[in-house]
């Protein structure tokens, strides 16, 4: 029976000896296969097999997958997540009830909700982390967010 070992090329210092040219490369093309992300608005800079994302996409949802997709690739030392969400227009006002509608669904806490350019801040007090942390999906899965700022607080 005959054993065969794959494994990266290592160099004396033990790191894997693909290149940052090779490693962009491959990320390129993880990013160019994933429908979630806008591949043409991302920009990648590769040094030393510590990556850093930057470049603007409309949704967060976009921005957490681009930096998921590449983190687990062989030859990648860090994520450096500098992507920011620019959302097309929408009014604060709007955006505020939408969250306050979608958190009134999952929970029966009161929040306060206050949108100021897309930025939104929560406030209030909940039961449990559990509906401090839905409170803020609920925030970052209206459209138009651009930053969301948790100061929600827990009793237990």
């Amino acid at each position: 029976m005959t054993r065969v070992t794959l494994a990266p090329p290592k160099t004396d210092a033990g790191a894997s000896t693909r290149t940052g040219a090779d490693l962009a490369a491959v990320i390129r093309n993880v990013l160019r296969w994933d429908v979630d992300i806008p591949d043409e608005k991302i920009e990648v800079l590769v040094r030393n097999g510590h990556v850093t994302l930057s470049g603007t996409v409309d949704y967060w949802y976009k921005r957490g997958a681009a930096a998921h997709a590449i983190r687990r690739l062989s030859g990648v030392v860090s994520v450096r997540d500098r992507i920011t969400i620019e959302p097309h227009g929408r009014a604060d006002a709007e955006i505020a009830a939408d969250i306050g509608e979608a958190i009134a669904r999952r929970s029966s806490a009161s929040i306060r909700v206050d949108v100021r350019d897309g930025v939104v801040t929560l406030r209030g007090l909940v039961l449990t982390h559990a509906d401090r942390v839905e409170a803020e999906k609920a925030a970052w899965s209206a459209h138009g967010v651009r930053d969301v700022e948790n100061t929600i607080l827990t009793t237990r």
